[in-house]
């Protein structure tokens, strides 16, 4: 998308129809009334008076402040998902018979259904452009979204790797955790028989039972006891199978890591 600026207008210039959408889905009229109303105003001023005069051949004299007034609130509360770039763009596709609007003005004034059909005609031509730009934008965002956890994944790999070649025979079970042990598999330093994965599993059952039974001494509200009730009916019927294969993974770091 190339980008020009005309004159002293304070907002870039698409030179093509799809440039002229991709800029006003950043920066929508109906954003910009609520964070910068004063330069909103005087842009929309800007283009109403290009409208008036030189799209649709009116006298610029004729132009008073009760039309801009009217123009300027139609266009903010009608097409405020524009940008006020796109304003001119209608216009100027309507000049050229891209869209067939009536530009003729009377007496040497406008009338305001004459920005109502263009704007409203313009958004049905831009609806299928939008809607390209919108699933680029995101086909763009997942990719930049995946070599980001790409990296993030990379990072952590090399960091689990140097913690498990750095820190053998010096850990405690709680310094073992999981996802350590995710990483690590993946890269193919710990591997585990299905036996082994299968004993690890009910010991960390069991120790997971264990804990939480010890915290009945120390229970001091009903909410506490309703909580760890849940928490004990959860492991018998097997509801807390992540919990217990989470926990099985960090038995066989430990083991690993001698």
């Amino acid at each position: 998308m190339t980008l020009t600026h005309t004159n002293d207008h304070q907002y870039p210039q698409a030179v093509t129809t799809r440039g002229a959408i991709e800029l006003g889905m950043t920066r929508q009229i109906r954003s910009m009334h609520s964070t910068d109303r004063f330069t909103l105003l005087k842009n929309l001023d800007e283009v109403i008076a290009d409208i008036w005069e030189h799209y649709c051949g009116a006298h610029i004299d004729n132009l008073n402040e009760a039309f801009k007034k009217e123009a300027r609130q139609l266009i903010i509360d009608k097409f405020g998902n524009l940008g006020v770039n796109e304003i001119r763009e209608a216009f100027r596709l309507a000049s050229v018979n891209v869209l067939n609007v009536n530009l003729s003005s009377y007496g040497g004034k406008v009338g305001l259904q004459v920005i109502g059909d263009c704007l409203s005609k313009y958004v049905e031509h831009r609806r299928p452009l939008a809607a390209e730009i919108r699933k680029a934008q995101e086909e763009k965002q997942q990719l930049a979204q995946q070599e980001a956890d790409f990296k993030k994944k990379q990072e952590f790999q090399e960091y689990a790797l140097h913690w498990f070649e750095t820190m053998k025979g010096s850990v405690k079970l709680s310094d073992c955790k999981f996802y350590f042990y995710d990483a690590l598999e993946a890269m193919g330093k710990i591997t585990t028989t299905p036996d082994r994965q299968v004993a690890y599993f009910k010991r960390a059952k069991e120790m997971i039972q264990a804990e939480l039974e010890s915290k009945k001494k120390g229970l001091r509200t009903l909410n506490e006891s309703h909580a760890l009730k849940q928490e004990l009916n959860a492991l018998a019927q097997g509801d807390a199978k992540q919990r217990c294969i989470n926990r099985a993974k960090e038995l066989a770091l430990f083991e690993a890591m001698g």
